[in-house]
């Protein structure tokens, strides 16, 4: 990698030996994870290996933005997680959730019908 562009970040990542695991598992997932939640966790482990590395230099190995990289570290250090927060607002007021049993994936949509267009007669 070339010359780090950029304040070092204050404080490295710290994991212990479970989270290191967890998100080392995580990061090679690839049918059950969310793609955002893999990105986080390759966000971390690149963080807690090159302590040296700054957040453009991280970002620019994983293809995503130096406010990404931020803002995982900052949230890493308050909350130990990589799950998303909770949205503000009132809660959804129908789940999407496949496992509901209400769910229905619409496996056929009907075609319209159309009508035959009719002869314009003149009169």
């Amino acid at each position: 990698m070339p010359m780090p562009r950029g304040p070092k970040p204050a404080e490295p990542v710290s994991l212990t030996l479970e989270e290191l695991k967890e998100l080392q598992r995580l990061s090679r997932r690839r049918e059950t994870a969310s793609h955002g939640r893999v990105i986080r966790a390759k966000i971390l482990l690149a963080a807690y290996e090159h302590p040296a590395w700054n957040n453009a230099q991280i970002a620019r190995k994983l293809g995503t933005t130096v406010g990404t990289v931020q803002k995982w570290r900052k949230r890493w250090r308050t909350t130990r997680t990589v799950a998303e927060a909770q949205r503000p607002g009132a809660p959804r007021l129908f789940s999407l959730n496949r496992q509901s049993p209400d769910y229905r994936p619409r496996l056929h949509v009907a075609p319209r019908v159309r009508t035959p267009a009719l002869p314009l007669v003149r009169r």
